[in-house]
């Protein structure tokens, strides 16, 4: 199936969650294009990444775009799973690494997340067997990926976050924080695989320490979820999937994918948009959903603002249409 988004024009006001700032409502439009197909495609046949192509992740470097990606060689096999990258000058047009692959852990390379910093690259990874959150670090793209023996964190099947893995991973000042996918049918919570996106902290990209609200009781006992699924009716009612949040210096947003009624007519995938002005409190916008999205299966998104134009690359059918990029702009409207 394909995108449903032609040309998307939503205007909404902003929800900004404090009574005093309420009369101060900014209203704002959002202009998405229609998605370009198959910017990363499958290998050839007998490749590597030849059964499916999937998990985007995008930074810029040095000026250019790197786009990493899983790549499987069976479909429906993730132990069959490597990651690979691809470069860019544009955004638009890639070329992949011609010694793709640079990492498969023995192809248990799961869902991934990366952060670039000057002595080096650090990746966090979910370990398709155990569920695990695994880090491994490099001098560069190209690698070699030096794996750490120990686990990151490991599953909890008592919590909403489970086995769960990494979205974003970001310094700020002197500490580290990872934005995290939530990943469970745990117990009690039946309906939804991914329940929510979370956040944890840490010194060292070793040690972390889960954003907790104690306020919350025992349902989040541990941790707390930033933005989670949304009442049974609503459009995010089955879950929401993250991609990583954007930071600029003037605050952080964040695009991500909710799921409403399953398998029916209505079998979307819908966008909905947060900020925040700290990265741990977060403001959902009362007009969410901003698009929609026609997929089977859940997509996985990742996203960047170069100016003001916004990047989401995501995989279309899980990875087995290739890697699909939409852009657009968020612009104030001027009030009448």
């Amino acid at each position: 199936m394909g995108l449903k988004t032609t040309l998307l024009l939503i205007v909404f006001a902003l929800f900004t969650g404090c009574s005093e700032q309420s009369q101060a409502k900014p209203e704002l439009a959002f202009d998405f294009k229609s998605a370009t197909h198959n910017i990363i495609p499958l290998g050839p046949n007998g490749a590597w990444d030849a059964a499916g192509v999937y998990n985007p992740y995008v930074v810029k470097y040095e000026g250019i775009f790197y786009l990493f990606y899983l790549g499987n060689t069976e479909v429906g096999n993730p132990q069959s799973a490597s990651m690979g990258f691809a470069t860019s000058q544009d955004g638009y047009n890639f070329e992949k690494f011609s010694g793709n692959p640079i990492f498969d852990d023995n192809g248990t390379v799961g869902f991934f997340t990366l952060l670039v910093e000057d002595d080096g690259w650090t990746m966090l990874f979910r370990n398709s067997e155990t569920l695990n959150l695994m880090r491994a670090t490099a001098s560069g793209p190209k690698g070699p990926w030096v794996l750490d023996e120990a686990p990151i964190w490991e599953p909890d099947p008592t919590s909403w976050r489970n086995a769960s893995w990494g979205l974003g991973l970001f310094k700020v000042g002197e500490q580290y924080r990872l934005y995290f996918q939530g990943n469970a049918r745990y117990q009690g919570e039946p309906r939804t695989p991914n329940p929510g996106l979370g956040l944890a902290t840490s010194n060292d990209t070793k040690n972390w320490v889960f954003y907790d609200d104690p306020n919350t009781g025992d349902r989040f006992k541990g941790s707390d979820p930033l933005i989670f699924e949304g009442e049974k009716g609503s459009w995010h009612e089955l879950g929401v999937s993250g991609g990583n949040p954007i930071h600029t210096e003037e605050a952080w947003e964040w695009f991500y994918f909710g799921y409403g009624q399953y398998l029916t007519e209505e079998n979307y995938f819908h966008i909905g948009y947060a900020t925040s002005d700290d990265g741990t409190h977060w403001q959902t916008y009362e007009d969410n959903p901003v698009a929609k999205v026609e997929e089977e299966l859940w997509p996985l998104m990742t996203t960047m603002k170069i100016d003001d134009t916004y990047y989401i690359y995501y995989d279309h059918e899980f990875g087995r249409g290739g890697i699909s990029l939409m852009t657009g702009k968020i612009s104030k409207l001027v009030s009448k």
